[in-house]
């Protein structure tokens, strides 16, 4: 069952049915789909199952016109009884009015009214999580959180009154909402967002969505020049593919912008992560767990973090012997 939920699901499956959907592709105009809808590493995993002659999955026949399908009529995607179960699952959770209205949430329950969920809320128990969640079931809650949703896929500027737990201050902020996160240990979402300074200057900054007074969108010159941006800070790595080093990587680093290519050396290959830089201790502790099969390579101020945190793990753990202070 887990297994055919993946098939369903998975990335990789909506990819190649978006591939298989033309008749005829070039090598160049695939690998174009598969870096604009996949992940950054997609291209570089998957283009060798579609046109390689060692790993080809036979989906694609080369001719004089470039790679043709062998189906003969476009994928279908039909729903599934294990769709249908799957979707009722998530209709049934509270947190699922912060992405739909519950007019809609309502429709479509009734259209799945003779289909069981796959699992109910009761039936999961929680491990180490708080009990002080999101106040789910809360009109003005569920309203903020689609409010910036659409400031997010509009990419607008929103006005937040925000009071912290146990303040009695709201304070104002002009805020590009980026994203929405889910904590699964506190049980809560929080939004990340661009906070416009006093100075005018942008800077990164997170919010508890359950902590948000209000949420107001804003229609002005300032929704266009939005892109007061924070860059990402990048590091260069080389990597040795020994011990599924490059998969455990892949994984490691998925929530991480990045670039994956082979070198000149057999089983080696150069990767590019770009990181917000409140981000950068924790990619650090990553990249040392490691080893030697991860060299970074730049940028230097990262490399010398290194080097200073390997410096001082040296010296907790093998603490220079104390000086013989007796006289003789």
């Amino acid at each position: 069952m887990n297994q055919l939920f993946h098939e369903v699901y998975g990335k990789y499956f909506r990819l190649l049915a978006t591939v298989l959907q033309s008749e005829t592709h070039s090598e160049e105009s695939i690998r174009r789909i598969l870096e604009t809808e996949g992940f950054g590493e997609t291209a570089f995993s998957l283009l060798p199952s579609l046109v390689s002659e060692e790993e080809n999955w036979h989906l694609l026949k080369k001719s004089e016109a470039g790679y043709q399908r062998i189906l003969k009529k476009q994928p279908l995607h039909p729903v599934t009884e294990l769709e249908k179960r799957w979707l009722k699952t998530m209709l049934e959770d509270w947190r699922i009015y912060n992405f739909l209205p519950r007019a809609r949430v309502a429709g479509l329950l009734e259209q799945l009214a003779g289909v069981d969920s796959l699992f109910s809320a009761e039936m999961i128990d929680y491990f180490d999580r708080f009990q002080e969640g999101d106040p789910y079931g809360k009109q003005l809650y569920e309203d903020h959180a689609r409010t910036l949703l659409q400031a997010i896929v509009t990419k607008g500027l929103v006005s937040i009154e925000y009071q912290t737990f146990g303040s009695q201050t709201v304070i104002q902020h002009t805020v590009f909402p980026e994203k929405l996160e889910y904590s699964q240990k506190n049980d809560k979402f929080r939004l990340k967002a661009k906070r416009k300074t006093k100075s005018g200057n942008w800077e990164r900054v997170t919010f508890n969505l359950s902590e948000i007074v209000s949420v107001e969108p804003l229609d002005t010159i300032e929704s266009t020049q939005r892109s007061g941006k924070v860059r990402d800070k990048y590091i260069n790595c080389l990597l040795k593919d020994d011990r599924d080093t490059l998969e455990r990587a892949m994984f490691h680093f998925s929530n991480y912008r990045k670039v994956t290519q082979k070198t000149e050396n057999e089983r080696e290959y150069q990767l590019t992560i770009y990181y917000p830089s409140q981000d950068e201790t924790e990619l650090l502790i990553n990249i040392l767990s490691f080893g030697p099969f991860l060299q970074v390579i730049e940028p230097q101020s990262f490399i010398r973090q290194m080097k200073y945190r390997l410096k001082r793990q040296k010296e907790l753990y093998f603490p220079e012997p104390l000086k013989n202070t007796e006289e003789n």
